[in-house]
């Protein structure tokens, strides 16, 4: 008995151990530009923590492609909104976005975004984009936001029925209109978010070996829609 125990602590050790490696080498690929001496402190916190959120990620996706990402920090709430408009971005009221092709991050100053927990959900959203942009130059936005608000945001049964409740009587299907574009009617931008993340949540829950598949045909260059059709057996929306 003693025997069988002293093993079990050595896989659990090793376990560990090559989780905290793995981790640790996710953290060699974030890159994190400060414009203000202060928010200095934040950088090992956003690179642990972030880290650990990416691989979590990973193994759940079964997609593990090493991607070195820049996270920039705004100083100040004028800086951020600068970068917003430079960038042309749209969405109102935005605490970050991801430039795709640069593989970049830009953020509010962390005292803007609020908890810890906060800044690491909004950190991981902009991540996956990023994710699924190196998977597939073609993904519809659909994919993008349900995928990052349903893997990033921890969607709890509250938040299903809150969505729920504001979007039950909204019964236009936004995800075939807004496929590449957010909608212009802003009205129409919480019920497209919470059609995209239903939509990943059966994707995860009732065909996760489909999904698995999806992201290792995009990892062999397929288009989204070649690669959709391949794993699902039907065409995407």
């Amino acid at each position: 008995m003693k025997h069988i125990s002293f093993v079990i602590f050595i896989l659990l050790t090793f376990c560990f151990l090559s989780a905290n490696t793995i981790n640790e080498e996710y953290e060699d690929l974030l890159t994190i530009q400060i414009f203000n001496d202060n928010d200095e402190r934040v950088i090992p916190f956003i690179k642990r923590e972030l880290a650990r959120e990416i691989v979590r990620f990973q193994f759940e996706i079964k997609s593990f492609p090493d991607i070195e990402v820049t996270i920039n920090i705004a100083p100040d709430k004028n800086t951020y909104e600068q970068w917003v408009k430079e960038r042309n971005i749209k969405l109102p009221n935005t605490l970050g976005f991801a430039d795709l092709n640069s593989k970049q991050i830009f953020i509010q100053n962390p005292r803007f975004v609020g908890s810890n927990r906060r800044l690491i959900n909004l950190l991981l959203h902009e991540y996956i984009h990023i994710f699924i942009h190196h998977h597939f130059y073609d993904a519809p936005l659909w994919f993008h936001e349900g995928l990052a608000w349903y893997f990033a945001e921890n969607i709890s049964l509250n938040q299903t029925f809150n969505f729920l409740a504001n979007n039950a009587f909204h019964t236009n299907f936004l995800l075939i209109k807004y496929a590449y574009s957010y909608p212009e009617n802003l009205v129409n931008l919480e019920p497209f978010y919470f059609q995209s993340a239903m939509l990943a949540r059966k994707m995860d829950e009732e065909y996760r070996a489909q999904l698995h598949k999806l992201f290792d045909l995009g990892a062999q260059n397929q288009s989204f829609t070649e690669a959709f059709m391949n794993s699902f057996m039907m065409s995407d929306i």
